[in-house]
């Protein structure tokens, strides 16, 4: 899901729309042939993928899944994202207000609260519908989508560019976002991290943040040591091989 639109556009504009056919023309012509041939490869692939769960009746598992609609705006263990800023502003609101604050009513879905979505969560600030969580993240891909379709080629170092931008908008303002999500960004700009001295820095800030931020998912005692030295020796890897240049204060946030 979090992939789809960086697919969708770069297929549409890389497949669907054919060359102009004279110098004289700039602007590219949608092929409907394409269209029709690329929509048809997407529904059988999805037939073929999903049919044992229709055919056992579980459609409605996997739509609750991918769209968790029914559960709270944020998981019970909070993702890094936009909301998980707007719920520590609300709290901070809630506490200076002195206005009460039920325990867990922003993590619905796991701790018994976010059956009904237009259920009221926030104490101070307006409580966001998974409508508003939808129009945020789709005006946060208008700019990836309008370069996409504007750009006559893309090269293959910069689809996973695409992708992770794709994922970053999914999310930042996503409903629900689980924390390992993070994953879904960090891997695709990792993979092209080494040929850009730009993405190499970003990759090794998002890598080294997103992996400290699963840490509270490794709470045993006998697992702290290990967590500690994997995220140890994978940042040193990633400073000795990527070589990123981080300025003063990148380097006392990453320290801090």
């Amino acid at each position: 899901m979090y992939h789809a639109p960086a697919y969708f556009i770069f297929l549409l504009r890389e497949y669907c729309m054919s060359s102009p056919s004279s110098s004289s023309s700039s602007s590219s012509s949608l092929s409907i042939i394409k269209l029709i041939k690329l929509g048809g490869s997407v529904v059988v692939v999805f037939l073929i993928s999903l049919s044992p769960f229709l055919l056992l009746g579980q459609g409605s598992q996997i739509l609750s899944r991918l769209f968790p609609f029914g559960r709270g705006l944020t998981h019970a263990y909070w993702a890094p994202n936009f909301w998980a800023l707007y719920n520590f502003l609300d709290k901070i609101l809630s506490i200076l207000m002195k206005v009460e604050h039920k325990k867990g009513q922003l993590t619905g879905g796991l701790v018994g609260h976010g059956n009904h979505i237009d259920q009221h969560t926030h104490s101070v600030l307006p409580s966001p519908l998974p409508h508003h969580s939808l129009l945020l993240i789709l005006f946060s891909l208008i700019p990836m989508m309008i370069y996409v379709y504007r750009t006559k080629s893309l090269s293959s170092k910069q689809f996973p560019e695409i992708v992770a931008l794709s994922s970053i908008c999914f999310f930042m303002f996503g409903w629900h976002v689980h924390e390992k999500a993070v994953l879904m960004f960090s891997i695709p700009i990792g993979m092209i991290a080494a040929h850009n001295q730009t993405l190499n820095k970003i990759s090794f800030l998002l890598s080294t943040l997103g992996h400290f931020s699963l840490f509270p998912l490794l709470f045993t005692p006998s697992e702290t040591p290990v967590k500690i030295l994997m995220l140890l020796l994978h940042t040193l890897a990633q400073h000795v091989f990527l070589a990123p240049k981080l300025n003063l204060i990148e380097k006392m946030y990453l320290i801090g």
